[in-house]
């Protein structure tokens, strides 16, 4: 598959989250925030785009490489970051940070069922395979980013920037996709953001994000206050989602 976009999102601490909480509450607030974004997501075709969820790591994909496909993808990630933004305003005993990058490129993935007969014995055996280019600069993206946020691969940057289509301006124009220079472990490097804050929800994300600050190590306060920084430009460059008039 050649310029396929696919998304890897990752939980953030999820070792620590493990260790503090009973599985069975981690489930039920990992199904919470997805079904969040799932339900808010039925607008597009469900057939169209595969979810891989395993533990920590969320892989999303379309079937085809339509062009509104990658249109869609972007704004289901944007879908997933409102999810976050929406359960930290919330009293859940649990809150699930997320972290993720877009790529495009080359990546191939196969669902097969194998049948067996051994004697007497019919076994099914399920194979999931997933490799490529894209899978790879996508999971490395994603670990160098030091936030709360989703952002373009430079490879999905440089297709955004090069495509004129009308409906890429739109995704500029209507603030779904907003130019920062995302924090990473290199220090900030320029891309495309996936934006998701609300104006009428801002203040309480912020107060909200302050707080869980709170009792963590440097590392991790480091990564919410470049949270909120993103969300201060947000608000001072009225670069909301939906649009401010």
């Amino acid at each position: 598959m050649k310029d396929w976009p696919i998304a890897v999102l990752d939980i953030l601490g999820f070792k620590s989250i493990t260790e503090n909480y009973d599985i069975e509450d981690i489930h039920s607030a990992y199904k919470s925030s997805i079904d969040i974004t799932l339900r808010a997501a039925q607008l597009f075709p469900k057939n169209n785009f595969i979810y891989n969820i395993y533990s920590d790591s969320i892989i999303v994909f379309p079937k085809d490489n339509k062009r509104e496909d990658l249109l869609a993808l972007i704004d289901i990630c944007r879908l997933f970051l409102y999810g976050v933004f929406c359960t930290s305003v919330r009293t859940l005993p649990i809150f699930l940070p997320m972290r993720g990058a877009i790529s495009i490129g080359e990546f191939i993935y196969t669902n097969d069922t194998i049948t067996k007969r051994n004697i007497n014995i019919l076994a099914e055996y399920n194979t999931n395979i997933l490799i490529g280019k894209a899978i790879v600069d996508a999971y490395q993206w994603e670990k160098k980013q030091k936030w709360i946020g989703i952002s373009l691969t430079e490879k999905a940057k440089y297709i955004i920037e090069t495509d004129k289509s009308k409906n890429i301006d739109n995704l500029i124009s209507d603030n779904i996709l907003v130019k920062y220079n995302v924090p990473t472990e290199e220090g900030n490097i320029n891309s495309y953001a996936i934006n998701s804050i609300d104006k009428t929800q801002i203040n309480a994300v912020i107060n909200s994000f302050s707080h869980m600050m709170e009792g963590h190590d440097d590392i991790i306060k480091y990564k919410y206050q470049n949270t909120i920084d993103f969300i201060k430009y947000i608000d001072k460059n009225n670069l909301f989602y939906p649009k401010q008039p």
